[in-house]
C-alpha cells in the first residue's frame, strides 16, 4: 500500500507551470531562430544571384516575420493552460487536498476542498499512462492527470508504487 497526500494552491500551480513554460519557450525560441535563419538565407541568396529574385526576397521577409509566431503562440497557450488548470481545480474556492491510497488493484482518492469531501475508487487497470521524472510521477486516468511529488508520499515508497503499476502492466515511462 502506498499513500500520498497532495496539496494544491495557486502558488504551487504557478511553480509547477514554470517548469513546463521553460521547456515550451526553449522549443519556441529554437523554432523562431530556425525561421529567422531560413528567411535570412533566402533573402541573402536572392540578392546574391545575378538578377534579384523579388519573389524570394518577399518570401524570405514573410518567413522572417513568421519567426515571431512560435513565441507568441507559446505565450498565449501557457497563459490559457494556467487559467484552465486553476479553474478546473476550482482553486478560487480554496486549497485542494487530494489523498490517494494505492492498493494492489485499486486507487482510493479522497478530495477535500472548502470543507467538501468527495470519495472515489478507481481500478488501477484504468490508469492509462504513468510518467516519472526526478521530482515525482504523473498518473493519467483518462483525460485527468494527478501529479505526485516525491516528498508527498506519506506511506510506502516510490518503488512500491511502481511495482503496483507493473503488476497490472502499466509500465512507467521516463520523462525529462
Amino acid at each position: 500500500m502506498v499513500r500520498a497526500v497532495c496539496e494544491y494552491n495557486i502558488e504551487k500551480i504557478n511553480k509547477m507551470s514554470k517548469t513546463f513554460m521553460r521547456k515550451a519557450f526553449a522549443t519556441a525560441i529554437a523554432f523562431s531562430l530556425l525561421f529567422l535563419v531560413l528567411g535570412g538565407l533566402t533573402i541573402f541568396f536572392s540578392f546574391k544571384a545575378k538578377e534579384i529574385n523579388w519573389v524570394s526576397v518577399v518570401l524570405g521577409g514573410v518567413v522572417m516575420l513568421a519567426s515571431i509566431y512560435p513565441i507568441y503562440s507559446t505565450f498565449r497557450a501557457q497563459k490559457r493552460n494556467h487559467r484552465e488548470t486553476v479553474s478546473a481545480m476550482q482553486l478560487d474556492k480554496g486549497d485542494l487536498q487530494i489523498d490517494m491510497t494505492f492498493k494492489e488493484k485499486k486507487l482510493e482518492v479522497v478530495t477535500t476542498q472548502a470543507g467538501e469531501v468527495q470519495n472515489e475508487t478507481i481500478l488501477i487497470r484504468n490508469i492509462t499512462k504513468v510518467k516519472k521524472n526526478k521530482q515525482g510521477v504523473a498518473i493519467y486516468i483518462g483525460d485527468d492527470m494527478y501529479y505526485i511529488f516525491n516528498d508527498e508520499i506519506v506511506t510506502g515508497t516510490m518503488d512500491e508504487l511502481f511495482r503496483i503499476f507493473e503488476r497490472v502492466n502499466v509500465i512507467p515511462k521516463k520523462s525529462r
